[in-house]
């Protein structure tokens, strides 16, 4: 059985199992009815927020064992390690230079590296890093 939808502009459109479609303000007719409504979305809760965070990134962050790690774009490129469930600056790290990229993680230890520089942002470098990762459940 197909089901229809009612546009903004009043111009009812069937969306499925349909050859034709009803003209504005007309109802469609049976064995057609009015599709279901999704429920809304619930609006998202603030859990933390971290103020302690020195610059910005545009990198992806980088979660692992309820650790998030945030490396900024700032002239030391610091690589903060925050608490996941709490926000608390765990550690930080200057990594000497600008990182725009997301850490990789293997075996427990944080891959990065530093010295983006790009028209005109950034501060520029050339080093990777090897780093452990803090634990969060200190």
């Amino acid at each position: 059985m197909a089901c229809y939808h009612e546009s903004q502009q009043g111009a009812q459109t069937l969306l499925a199992g349909a050859e034709h479609l009803a003209p504005a303000g007309q109802p469609v007719a049976p064995p057609y009815h009015a599709c279901p409504q999704p429920p809304a979305a619930p609006a998202p809760t603030l859990l933390w927020r971290a103020l302690q965070v020195t610059a910005a990134s545009s990198a992806p962050l980088t979660l692992v064992n309820g650790v998030l790690l945030y490396p900024s774009m700032g002239p030391k490129g610091t690589l903060h390690a925050l608490d996941a469930a709490s926000g608390r600056l765990l550690s930080k790290y200057d990594l000497g230079a600008s990182s725009n990229c997301g850490p990789a993680v293997v075996d427990g230890v944080i891959y990065t590296g530093s010295g983006y520089k790009h028209g005109g942002l950034g501060y520029g470098g050339n080093t990777f890093y090897a780093l452990t990762v803090p634990s969060a459940g200190g």
